[in-house]
């Protein structure tokens, strides 16, 4: 055996032991959360958050905790003061139709889409007890009684008649099925002692027949002993359709509120009205008296709350909060009345009579879905799904925050806080977000927070996983996907429109498919477009065009997968494509030649952000992991390996976006926030600072740089950043400038045009003598083929290019890249003068035009 493989054996031991020697302690965030590994800042806040949707949330009787129910496999109870998490409870989630406690706040109640309501110990979280026997639907309602020993549900029939079962909450015991009059939106309410039922809703009629029954049964409220199952009495409101019902705590009225919002009071025992009283429109929707039973409190979806004097009728408060954002209401244990919601990510918590939030401000309340950085690197905007805008600077404050000017957005659109689309433009002037009315894009000016105008209802507004527009890297062309619906089919297009205009300047048709992904190249000569057909079997097809003429440059096509996300590296020579057989394919961008693939998990449809850092070395690539939690991972392109992953958002990671000076990745995900990480280790969210390296370990870092899988070399080149003279030094020690003899461009030049010389043997001749100048002709026949050529010379460009398709890089030109990485990274006056001689090395050299690049981006950069 060798001793290379044992000196680096030996190499790496010895990095990854120093490494693992700096455990770092938790890092806090601004409220003093912990951050994830390796991240160092979180733009927002996870407290009164979930990662995933919010399907359904419930206060505990003395209003201490909150319960939310998402999508995974799993309860979470929050301080309903700071919303920390205090626990969670495992559950098996099947779809989650709402969630209560019980009356002595001891247990959870969650009915799911199955008919299955599970009881679930609040202190311990361990199952105590379901119901079983109900009937085969969704449930629209559940209830206790006010001591906890009776339950009942109202079945969504969706017009078919299902009967209401009640169940003995301390054995889960059947007690009866009652045969309601109404099949949709059932409505309950169960007396304090749990003996009658009062149940109200909707009736759909099926038949004629049906129909005469319809105003009937729609206003009607049937009373039921619980006991015997049998009907106590009808009572009758003019008013048809039931929201909502609440017991008096004594047990001796029923109020119910109507579909227009009228309270109607009955006395239970004689079925006769005492009195009613009128509400805002929508409001009853939930309804619940304060525990001495003075004070009475509805809810509506739309934010209203109103609360009563029970006694005499007056009014003691209106409370108006954010549009469909409230729909619950409920008492603390000192008797104040607390509204509460959400939009399917965030809970919003107010004090009704106090009007006031008691939610901390600050940080998106929705899914983020687009991010970008200052040029300068100092500063970040990110916008989210309900159409908010919000700019932090270097330190992660908050300093601006913009709600676009779209109602029907924020009160259609985002309900559910699900992310939709949103676009920034690069230079930050422009924001297009989702019109979820007409299914187009409204194009927003940032400054002033307008919108100028709307791209056409044809445009796929919600696209998961991919971007359905793209600004050109000057903001004056706007590049959209969408479906022709003049078209029979599915069949795609792609439209071009001049921003300050709104003007439209190209369409171009593409087949039967969907499209997903667009993407402008940063020089803004090409545009791409990514898109799924479905004509026999599923394929990801790929489109380039010529931005000026709108012709067509290649298509490509991988069976069999769905495309997933599309990304030019930053010099516009390479286009990647994502797709979900777990591939990222690296083209060249103006030929359409495969240069590579790179293995990286498929993502989720919502969750596929692809990137590249500014050097095009690496990209980023969003992929999910155990409940549908976000992982991002950075991959090197010469390697193909896997470099490093981060993981800490709760949910899907939507978008990423490196730093112009590729040391920090952030990532905004649908649980709101935006998580920051550290490329460098010098930012500390990997540990403390450790010293100067001897002698021994800069060695050991040298031989480590060389790894054939990026996630070994990383630690090394992190170390070396921590040590900049001492970097410096080793690396110019052992990386030279690129040798040969000069390719003369002239000549190069010469041999390209005699590809399209009459005489066949010049062409031959041309032919030859450029195969055997190699790579370092590669820039001028990719520039040459991006000029339309006549079909002869296209041909001849294309086989020389597919001659030079690159294989696997060299281990000694892998280090030397990485070399200069940690020397850009490094950015001092020593690195700089070391890339400066790297730069001077034969041209069209990888390693000289990879310090070429380093040195040009820090001349745009401040100065370290």
């Amino acid at each position: 055996m060798s001793t290379l493989p044992r000196r680096l054996a030996a190499s790496f031991l010895f990095v990854f032991a120093s490494w693992a020697a700096a455990e770092p302690a938790p890092r806090l965030d601004a409220r003093g959360d912990p951050l994830p590994p390796g991240a160092f800042a979180r733009l927002g806040t996870t407290r009164f958050r979930d990662g995933g949707f919010i399907a359904s949330a419930a206060l505990s009787p003395d209003g201490k905790l909150f319960a939310i129910a998402g999508q995974r496999d799993h309860l979470r109870l929050l301080d309903a003061v700071t919303g920390k998490e205090v626990r969670q409870i495992k559950v098996t989630n099947a779809g989650v139709s709402f969630l209560t406690f019980s009356p002595d706040g001891k247990r959870l109640a969650l009915a799911d889409h199955r008919n299955q309501v599970q009881l679930y110990d609040v202190a311990s979280g361990a199952p105590a007890g379901q119901f079983t026997g109900g009937p085969q639907a969704r449930l629209s309602a559940f209830v206790f009684s006010a001591d906890g020993r009776v339950a009942a549900a109202g079945p969504e029939g969706f017009g078919q008649k299902m009967p209401i079962p009640v169940w003995e909450v301390a054995t889960g015991k059947q007690l009866a099925a009652l045969d309601g009059l109404h099949n949709y939106n059932v409505r309950l309410a169960l007396s304090p002692d749990g003996k009658v039922l009062a149940s109200g809703g909707t009736f759909m009629p099926r038949t004629n027949e049906d129909r005469d029954k319809q105003a009937e049964y729609s206003q009607t409220v049937q009373l039921w002993d619980v006991t015997t199952g049998k009907e106590l009495r009808r009572l009758r409101n003019e008013q048809p359709g039931h929201t909502g019902a609440a017991f008096t705590p004594d047990g001796k009225a029923l109020v119910v509120c109507t579909a227009a919002s009228t309270f109607v009071v009955w006395d239970v025992a004689t079925g006769k009205e005492l009195r009613r009283f009128a509400g805002r429109r929508n409001v009853g929707a939930t309804m619940q008296f304060s525990p001495d039973g003075k004070t009475l409190a509805a809810s509506s979806p739309d934010g209203v709350v109103q609360a009563w004097d029970f006694a005499t009728g007056r009014r003691r408060g209106l409370f108006e909060g954010p549009r469909g954002r409230l729909g619950r209401v409920g008492f603390t244990s000192d008797g104040r009345i607390l509204a509460y919601g959400s939009n399917g990510v965030a809970l919003q918590v107010w004090d009704v009579l106090a009007e006031k939030r008691l939610t901390p401000e600050g940080g998106h309340e929705a899914g983020v879905t687009g991010l970008a950085f200052a040029a300068d690197g100092r500063g970040l905007v990110s916008v989210a799904a309900d159409g908010v805008v919000l700019t932090w600077d270097a330190a992660g404050k908050e300093t601006r925050r913009l709600a676009l000017r779209d109602d029907e957005m924020l009160r259609y659109g985002f309900a559910s806080g699900r992310s939709g689309h949103a676009t920034l433009s690069p230079d930050g002037r422009f924001v297009l977000s989702a019109d979820p009315m007409q299914g187009g894009l409204r194009l927003f000016e940032l400054a002033k927070g307008r919108e100028l105008c709307t791209f056409g209802g044809s445009i796929m507004a919600y696209t998961p996983g991919g971007a359905s527009s793209a600004f050109s890297p000057d903001a004056r062309l706007l590049l959209t996907a969408g479906t022709d619906p003049r078209a029979a089919g599915r069949t795609s297009m792609v439209r071009v429109y001049d921003v300050e205009t709104g003007q439209e300047v190209r369409a171009l048709p593409g087949p039967p498919a969907q499209s997903v992904n667009v993407a402008f190249a940063p020089d803004g000569k090409t545009f791409a477009a990514a898109s799924n057909t479905f004509q026999g079997s599923v394929a990801a097809e790929t489109r380039v065009w010529d931005a000026a003429t709108g012709k067509e440059l290649w298509q490509g096509s991988r069976p069999q997968t769905q495309a997933q996300g599309l990304a030019f590296t930053p010099d516009g020579k390479v286009l990647a494509t994502r797709d979900t057989g777990g591939a990222v394919v690296l083209h060249d961008a103006l030929t359409g030649l495969e240069l590579r693939q790179v293995a990286v998990p498929a993502g989720n449809l919502g969750a596929a952000a692809l990137v590249f850092a500014p050097d095009g070395r690496t990209f980023a690539a969003a992929t999910t992991k155990d409940n549908l939690r976000g992982v991002v991972g950075v991959w090197e392109v010469a390697t193909g390996t896997l470099r490093h992953e981060f993981a800490g958002h709760a949910g899907l990671v939507s978008t990423a976006a490196f730093s112009p000076d590729g040391t920090t990745l952030a990532t905004g995900g649908s649980d709101t926030t935006v998580l920051l990480w550290d490329l460098t280790g010098r930012a500390g969210a990997h540990g403390p600072p450790r010293g100067k390296p001897a002698a021994e370990e800069l060695d050991a870092l040298w031989a480590t740089l060389e790894a054939g899988e990026a996630a070994k070399a990383f630690p090394a080149m992190r170390r070396l950043l921590e040590a900049p003279a001492e970097a410096v030094a080793l690396l110019a020690k052992h990386v030279r400038p690129a040798g040969g003899k000069d390719n003369d461009p002239a000549a190069i030049a010469r041999l390209i045009a005699a590809l399209d010389d009459d005489a066949f043997d010049a062409r031959e001749k041309a032919t030859r003598e450029l195969e055997k100048v190699g790579k370092a002709a590669a820039e001028a026949l990719r520039k040459a083929l991006a000029d339309r050529p006549s079909a002869e010379m296209k041909q001849r460009l294309t086989v020389l290019l597919e001659k030079l398709r690159p294989g696997e890089t060299a281990p000694d030109l892998v280090r030397a890249l990485r070399a200069v990485e940690v020397l850009e990274h490094l950015g001092t006056p020593e690195a700089r003068q070391a890339l400066g001689a790297l730069a001077k090395g034969q041209a069209e050299a990888p390693l000289t035009l990879a310090a070429a690049g380093a040195l040009g981006r820090l001349e745009k950069a401040p100065r370290r």
